[in-house]
Order: structure tokens, then sequence, then C-alpha cells
């Protein structure tokens, strides 16, 4: 049995795994590479990979872990996109990851935050996360 893509997609909405097709979208590769952060907890660097994603700050770390994107957009403010973790590190809490560049500022606009959870980042709640400002390491 062959199925359309318009059926896929039809079938895909209709049963709530909308989500699922979303994830499986391809990373903007605006956001590949590597990031240095700076300031005390967040002093290391962060990686991102089109299958992989590593963050080591002062006291929390994960390497290489598989990802799927939740959430990537695009407006004339900059680009944002939200990876939820497929590994856990005891090293590491924050499942959820929020990469963003400010098209204002284009060669040391990028932040990162890391979300507890996938409610704290719909409600943008950054109350117990940790954040930083990145610069972005030229190729």
């Amino acid at each position: 049995m062959t199925i359309s893509f318009k059926r896929l997609i039809a079938y895909l909405i209709g049963s709530g795994l909308a989500c699922f097709a979303m994830a499986a979208s391809p990373i903007n590769p605006t956001f590949l590479g590597t990031y240095d952060g700076t300031g005390r907890a967040c002093s290391g660097f962060v990686r991102l990979t089109s299958t992989s994603f590593t963050w080591h700050a002062s006291f929390q770390s994960i390497s290489n872990s598989p990802f799927e994107v939740i959430d990537q957009r695009v407006d004339d403010k900059g680009i944002k996109i939200a990876i939820r973790l497929k590994k856990r590190s005891k090293r590491w809490d924050l499942p959820i990851v929020y990469l963003e560049h400010n098209a204002d500022d284009p060669k040391h606009g990028w932040g990162i935050i890391g979300f507890t959870s996938i409610h704290a980042y719909r409600k943008f709640d950054t109350g117990d996360t940790l954040m930083c400002p990145l610069v972005k390491r030229e190729p």
C-alpha cells in the first residue's frame, strides 16, 4: 500500500503527530558551529552540528547529545531555534535549549538559554535556567 504525501500530512495533523513532522525538519545552517561562552557561569563552549549538541559551561556539561528541533523561527529581529535533547547526563538537567541571534548585532548577538522543561520553555519562564551570551567562532 502506498500513501500520498498529502494524505500523510493530513494524517499527521489529524492524529496530533504534526509536532513529530515539525521536529524532523532540518536545522537552519546558520545555527551550526561552535560558540564561546562568556562570563563566570557561562565560561566554556557550545557546539551544534546537524546531528548533535554539546554545551560545556562552568557548572553544567553535556556532550554529543542527539536532539530534535521543536521550534525554529526567522523574523526581522533575528533567528531562533529550540531543541529537545535526547541524551541525559548527571551533569546536565536542562533538556530544552533555546538559541537565538539578534539581527541588530550580527557579530556578537548570540544567546542561549537552557530550560528545565518544555513547560518552562513554552511559558518562557527564565526563573530556573542557564542563560548565556555567546560569541560565534569564525569558521
